[in-house]
Formats: C-alpha cells, sequence, structure tokens
C-alpha cells in the first residue's frame, strides 16, 4: 500500500508536492477542469516568504459574529501557528476564524490567498489544514487532492535503521504510520471540527470511528500473536511508566522512550496545563452518569446514548457538561 501511495506522490527538490491533478468528479456546477486551478492553492508558483499573506488585507466582516460566539481571540493579524495540533481547542479556534475570515473571500481571490500563505509556509500543517476547510466551506462539493500529496512532509519520514527494529513493536510500525490512516485521521478534524457545532449523529460515528481502528488493530496483533491492546488512562496504570516507546521518525514528530511515566502535569500550549487529577475526576464523573444512564446537563440531565455519550467524549460542542467531563479525547 505504501509503495502505491508512494508512487502517486511526485517528489521534487523545490516543493516535494503534487504537480498534476486529474479532472475533478465532484457535484460541483463549476466546470471539472476549472478546478485545476484550485491546484495553485496547494503548489504555489512563488516560493518566497516575502509574498507570505498578511491577514490585514482580507476583509474581516464575516469574523465579527464568530468572534463574539466563541470569545475567540483571533484577530486579522493572527499569524500561523507553528506547531499547530487539531487536539489543542486554541488552535482549533484560531483556525475557525482564519476559515470564516478566508472563506468570505471571491473563489479567485481566496485561491490566491492561499497560493500566497502556501508559498510563505510550504510545510505547516495549520495552512493546509485552513486552506482546505476554507475551500470546502465554500463549495463542500470540492475534490480536493490528497494531503498526503500536496504535505509529504506530514506522512512519510526516512527509513527506520538500528536496534529500533529490533522492538517487537516494530512489526506493526506499518500500520501505526500508514498514510491512508493517518490522512483518515486528519480528515476526521476537516470535517468534524469539535470547535463547531455538532453534525447529525456526529458523536455516535466519533464512537464507532475509534471502535473499528481498534477492532482492526487488535485483529493485526492477533495476527502476529502480540496480544491484544490494554487500556491505559486513568484507573488503568496510569500511574505506572508506559511500557512501549515509539519512534514515529516524521518531522515534528516528537520521540517516546519506553518505559516513560506520565508526569503528574504538562503543558499543552502556551495557556493550558493538564493535570492528570483532572482527567481521572473527568473519566470518574463519566463512568458514574453511564452507570446511572444519564449525563448531567446544565441545564438539565441527558440520556446517555451513543451519540451524546460521544460528543461528550469528543468534548465538542454537543457535550452534555465540559465542566463536569472534561475534555478527555483531546488532552
Amino acid at each position: 500500500y505504501q509503495r502505491r501511495v508512494r508512487e502517486a506522490v511526485v517528489s521534487t527538490q523545490s516543493t516535494g508536492a503534487l504537480v498534476t491533478m486529474q479532472s475533478c468528479s465532484c457535484r460541483s456546477s463549476s466546470p471539472r477542469h476549472a478546478h485545476s486551478n484550485l491546484l495553485r492553492a496547494f503548489l504555489p508558483r512563488r516560493h518566497s516568504r516575502d509574498v507570505m499573506l498578511s491577514m490585514s488585507e482580507v476583509p474581516n466582516t464575516a469574523l465579527l459574529g464568530y468572534n463574539k460566539f466563541h470569545n475567540c481571540p483571533c484577530s486579522p493579524s493572527c499569524g500561523v501557528i507553528d506547531d499547530f495540533s487539531t487536539f489543542n481547542e486554541a488552535h482549533m479556534i484560531q483556525a475557525g476564524c482564519a476559515v470564516v475570515h478566508l472563506a468570505g473571500l471571491p473563489r479567485s481571490g481566496l485561491v490566491d490567498a492561499l497560493e500566497r500563505l502556501k508559498a510563505g509556509h510550504p510545510d505547516s500543517e495549520y495552512v493546509e489544514y485552513v486552506s482546505r476547510r476554507a475551500l470546502h466551506a465554500q463549495d463542500p462539493t470540492l475534490i480536493l487532492p490528497p494531503i498526503y500529496q500536496t504535505l509529504p512532509s506530514l506522512f512519510f519520514g526516512p527509513s527506520e535503521e538500528g536496534p529500533g527494529q529490533r522492538d517487537p513493536e516494530h512489526k506493526l510500525s506499518w500500520w501505526r504510520e500508514d498514510p491512508g490512516l493517518a490522512t483518515h485521521h486528519f480528515n476526521w478534524h476537516l470535517y468534524y471540527p469539535y470547535t463547531e457545532a455538532p453534525r447529525d449523529r456526529q458523536g455516535e460515528l466519533f464512537a464507532y470511528m475509534h471502535q473499528q481502528m481498534l477492532a482492526r488493530y487488535d485483529f493485526e496483533r492477533l495476527a502476529l500473536d502480540m496480544g491484544r491492546v490494554r487500556a491505559y488512562g486513568p484507573g488503568y496504570g496510569w500511574n505506572s511508566p508506559l511500557k512501549e516507546g515509539c519512534n514515529i521518525r516524521i518531522s515534528g514528530k516528537s520521540f517516546r522512550p519506553a518505559n516513560m511515566p506520565l508526569a503528574h502535569s504538562y503543558r499543552f500550549g502556551p495557556y493550558s496545563v493538564t493535570l492528570v487529577d483532572d482527567l481521572s475526576r473527568h473519566k470518574d464523573m463519566l463512568f458514574y452518569s453511564v452507570a446511572r444512564g444519564i449525563l448531567e446537563g446544565p441545564e438539565g440531565n441527558v440520556p446517555v446514548s451513543m451519540d451524546h455519550l460521544g460528543n461528550t467524549v469528543e468534548a465538542n460542542m454537543g457535550s452534555a457538561n465540559k465542566k463536569i467531563y472534561g475534555n478527555l479525547h483531546n488532552q
């Protein structure tokens, strides 16, 4: 599978990105061949930071309502987030501001703005994320090139050599680092951002999707006689070191040695501090509510259903009560 994906990626010294695009098969009213013009948003013709787009160059009238609703600190002067993570709520809120900001432009102006952003930040996950959401905000039927083609550095790294290959977990590194699986996760946060109102049955789909990924991983492990995945979290060995290490070998991704203990508290972003005790308390409240069959909401109890439970665990805007159940999935 990885060989087929690599064959789809056209590597160049200057961009490492896709240089051709097949005719689009989406249902947009625009001519299909016209969609190739969107390629400029992912493969800019200019590659210099002195043409980088300033957000103050585009109108911000569409942003006002979003800022008021989300209490968003974002402004037209907000810059690109270098260490962007979809698990950081502040990052997601700022990305949502930028999407509203850019999607208010005419199509030609949007593509030009995205081209300039890409030229200034060719390896930015934040720019890639905002670009795709802004284009789909204008036309949800657009079919864009896969992200592993337009930002291959996020999916491909050097081949592992040395003692790491002797680790038994190395036998399944191909699955954990599969570009198709990583693309699926990236696309989830594109279409289901937890800082927006949840879509119909989003919580149910969230739970089902994770259950299926875990079932497939268990299957692969059993096929290699490695044993099923063991639970790890509050009440499940969180006070003990994490036995398995991880070296994903992709730029920007951190290395975790084997037998590493989880810190009592750690900083996630410049303003957010996560306490293990807080997560444990949120987990206990969630288990207690499931046993009772009701989730405690700020305006009354909510019956436990797969949809309500999934929204609450994902901590999206459909969560029953973030103050009680916290933000377990993202933190």
